[in-house]
Formats: structure tokens, C-alpha cells, sequence
């Protein structure tokens, strides 16, 4: 019942299912899955303080997986609190892998932190996600045209919205 619930609560998304998951977890002997959930909870009902010290408590578990979602809690923790160096260290830890979507949730924080030398790592990273997910350049291309038209190089979100459009000429969204 834990697990299915925590599954639930992973695509819910919401409250009621957060707090159902870590109930569940909790009577399961799962203490890290139930205070990640704590975590997942207090943040979505604006708690930061409390999520992040829950999240901070769930990732104390040897299970890489678990770890990494508790730490994502915590980064998000961490955004609530506008603490935002430190959310985009968090962010910057945890997508270490470089996965396409590593790459996507760093350009966020990035996109976040708004700062001269962030808004150049957010492009970089928005292009090698384009690179390693070919299937999602469409999106990615919407994200890259619109930093550089809002640092002022129009030509170039002009460029890539062609780009974008020759690679993807039946996307609704370009």
C-alpha cells in the first residue's frame, strides 16, 4: 500500500496525496520515504522551513535514488525560502549526471538565479539538452529563443526559431 501510494503521489502531485504517501510510508517502517513525503507536503502548503529540514532528514538514506528526490525536495525548499545561491548549488549537485533532463531542471535554476553569468550557463545548458534529446528540440528551442530575445539577441532567437521549425515543421507550438 506504501509503495502504491507513494507511486500515486509522484504523479498526483498534490497535498492530500503527499500527506497519504508519507502516512503510509510512516506505518510501513519507510521513515526516509515518509519524511521526503512530509517534505513534499509542507513545501506545497508553503511550509519551506519545515520541508526543508524534512527533506534534509530524508536524504539521509543509502538508496541513491531515494537520496536524490529528498535532495530535489530540498533544492525546492530552498527555492521557496528564496535562498537562491544555495538552490542553484542544490540543483547544480543533484543533476551531476547530465542527463537531457539533468540539463533542463539546471537551466531552470539558472533561469532562476537571473544573474549575468547564470543566464550564459542556462543557454549552454538548454543546447546540449536539445543535442541529447533531438525529440524535445522544439520545447528546448522555445526556452532557447526566448533568453536570447530577452538578452537582447533577437536575430539569433530568430535564427533558432528556424532551426527549430526545420527540425520540427508539423510542432504546433513553433
Amino acid at each position: 500500500a506504501a509503495y502504491a501510494l507513494d507511486r500515486i503521489a509522484t504523479i498526483d502531485q498534490g497535498y492530500p496525496a503527499a500527506v497519504r504517501a508519507a502516512r503510509a510510508c510512516e506505518k510501513a517502517g519507510r521513515a526516509a520515504d515518509a519524511a521526503y513525503w512530509d517534505a513534499v507536503a509542507m513545501g506545497l502548503a508553503g511550509r519551506f522551513r519545515e520541508a526543508l529540514a524534512l527533506a534534509e532528514k530524508a536524504a539521509r538514506t543509502d538508496d541513491p535514488e531515494r537520496r536524490r528526490r529528498a535532495l530535489a525536495a530540498r533544492a525546492e525548499a530552498l527555492r521557496g525560502l528564496k535562498r537562491t545561491a544555495e538552490y542553484v548549488r542544490a540543483v547544480e549537485e543533484i543533476t551531476r549526471a547530465g542527463t537531457a533532463d539533468d540539463l533542463l531542471l539546471r537551466a531552470y535554476a539558472y533561469y532562476r538565479a537571473e544573474t549575468r553569468e547564470s543566464l550564459v550557463k542556462r543557454l549552454e545548458c538548454l543546447r546540449r539538452a536539445a543535442a541529447l534529446a533531438p525529440e524535445r528540440r522544439a520545447a528546448i528551442s522555445l526556452q532557447i529563443a526566448e533568453q536570447l530575445r530577452r538578452t537582447g539577441r533577437r536575430d539569433e532567437a530568430e535564427r533558432e526559431m528556424e532551426e527549430a521549425l526545420a527540425a520540427a515543421p508539423d510542432d504546433p507550438e513553433l
